[in-house]
């Protein structure tokens, strides 16, 4: 629930429309998990369409990643792992730990995140005329598959809106 409250004030700070829907997001994830994640869907597509980023390195692209991005992939975490509205949870040292889950996946993610900020930068000084928004869009969705497919180890079939059969 924290995280929605922190959603919910960086959405006001960014000015977005989206954040209506985050209630919507937590009462339909309490009735159901499916619910809930059909609910941050179209939650997640009104934020994107809300929040523009020109530049991927610019203090602009920093404050909607810390205010819009951040908060939203914590509401996730606590629709996918459910949460109780009127407890807060006790934050311990440890709990840093729990939170990341393997730490070597953690520090394959910082160093991606340092290699990609450090191609940007090479890119907009070195290479400007390439430097659009869509270059940018392209260089980080296609490293950013290469980097999850590379890390996947397997893959679980989940299967969602089961069907009760009656006899």
């Amino acid at each position: 629930m924290i995280w929605g409250i922190i959603a919910i004030i960086g959405g006001l700070l960014l000015k977005s429309k989206a954040v209506i829907l985050i209630p919507v997001v937590y009462l339909s994830g309490r009735k159901s998990k499916d619910l809930g994640l059909l609910s941050y869907f179209f939650y997640g597509v009104v934020l994107v369409n809300g929040i523009f980023v020109e530049d991927v390195i610019s203090s602009g692209a920093l404050k909607r990643i810390l205010l819009g991005v951040i908060p939203s992939l914590g509401v996730l975490r606590e629709i996918l792992v459910g949460f109780e509205f009127g407890k807060i949870p006790k934050l311990e040292f440890g709990s840093f730990g729990d939170f990341v889950g393997d730490k070597s996946y953690f520090y394959k993610t910082v160093i991606f995140l340092v290699v990609v900020f450090a191609l940007m930068i090479v890119l907009k000084m070195r290479y400007s005329y390439l430097y659009t928004a869509e270059n940018q869009v392209a260089i980080l969705a296609a490293l950013t598959l290469l980097f999850v497919f590379s890390n996947m180890k397997e893959v679980k079939k989940i299967v969602m809106f089961e069907r009760e059969e009656r006899l």
